[in-house]
């Protein structure tokens, strides 16, 4: 996915170390619930990766996102602890 989306990585198969099939994983849960906090800023992962991840989960469980507006890939939770864990709590 990362390689359709920065074409020079498939130049470059070494940089791919791990591969992390999380969509697979993903349509695996049955009754597990899913939150995923992600930013429309992020430069490594897109946000429609991010998106991916909620659309591929076919389980019961609730399922929640947090979308971060300005933050990068590396962000202090802090600011949104409040809304995380009201999420959690609602999880539960």
């Amino acid at each position: 996915e990362l390689a359709s989306e920065k074409p020079l990585v498939k130049f470059f198969p070494g940089i791919l170390k791990y591969r992390f099939p999380n969509r697979k994983y993903i349509r695996q849960l049955t009754t597990t619930n899913l939150l995923v906090v992600h930013s429309v800023s992020d430069r490594v992962i897109s946000y429609q990766q991010g998106l991916s991840l909620i659309d591929s989960y076919q389980g019961k469980g609730l399922v929640r996102m947090i979308t971060l507006r300005q933050q990068d890939h590396v962000y202090n939770l802090a600011p949104i602890l409040p809304e995380l864990d009201a999420m959690l709590s609602l999880m539960r």
